[in-house]
């Protein structure tokens, strides 16, 4: 007899397609002091947050509008104040695009701003208050949108939270009033130019918002070193929300 031949058939298999290493969702937060020091001190306690990388593109004592006029606040011991940025203070169209560039682009960015108008601003030759018109302002928060967006950056403005009653060191006595007229000028522009907004009250006056913000009390402006954690870790759940369409609530997107 003759054996007849075997044939075993072996299946052949597609190689694994390799993955794409994973890679940590990148905010910047663009600002002042409020900005700069939030994410030194959450730094500073150990905050992390898994697959989360924050960034500060923040300069203490600057908010970096290019040109920006002379500011004047309150009257301290009977002499009027007036607000100049510091020397190293850099204009924002120089000091933002390496944080949002440098080690790969930033997926989201927060412009944590506004404190600047709710003093006077000498504007035109004459003095106005953000209640009269915060125009001069807008305009140059509006290029700083643009600028995002040609870097294919998610913007998100953040709104300055209700100052508190310790912010008179440096915000005339009507504060609460002026920063209202701030936030609604600033919440105004964002709709028109369909830019998200995170309030601010929401990280930094866990107490509600007819509250006075408790993580702020010191300065008023500046949220405490104590509460940097909880604070940031609110900001980014809410901004990672606003940027991320399957982070959204359900009915987010319904009027």
């Amino acid at each position: 007899t003759c054996a007849l031949p075997i044939f075993i058939g072996v299946a052949r298999t597609r190689p694994a397609a390799a993955r794409a290493p994973h890679r940590s969702w990148r905010v910047v937060l663009l600002g002042d002091s409020v900005a700069a020091f939030l994410v030194r001190d959450a730094n500073a306690s150990g905050w992390s947050r898994p697959g989360v990388e924050v960034r500060s593109g923040a300069q203490g004592s600057c908010d970096g509008m290019p040109r920006l006029p002379l500011l004047r606040a309150r009257d301290i011991w009977s002499h009027t104040a007036y607000l100049r940025p510091p020397p190293d203070c850099r204009p924002w169209t120089e000091s933002y695009p390496a944080p949002l560039l440098a080690g790969g682009r930033a997926d989201a960015a927060v412009l944590m701003i506004g404190q600047a108008p709710i003093v006077d601003a000498f504007v035109h030759g004459a003095w106005q208050g953000p209640c009269d018109s915060i125009d001069w302002y807008v305009e140059d928060v509006h290029h700083r949108v643009e600028l995002l967006r040609a870097l294919g950056v998610a913007g998100v403005l953040a709104r300055p939270a209700p100052p508190g009653a310790n912010s008179r060191f440096m915000y005339q006595d009507d504060y609460a009033l002026r920063s209202g007229c701030v936030r609604r000028q600033l919440a105004d522009a964002a709709a028109r130019w369909g830019v998200p907004v995170y309030d601010l009250a929401d990280a930094f006056c866990p107490d509600g918002p007819d509250r006075a913000c408790s993580r702020t009390a010191r300065d008023g402006i500046h949220v405490e070193p104590q509460f940097a954690e909880p604070a940031l870790s609110a900001l980014v759940d809410g901004v990672r929300a606003l940027t991320t369409p399957s982070r959204r609530p359900l009915g987010a997107d319904r009027p």
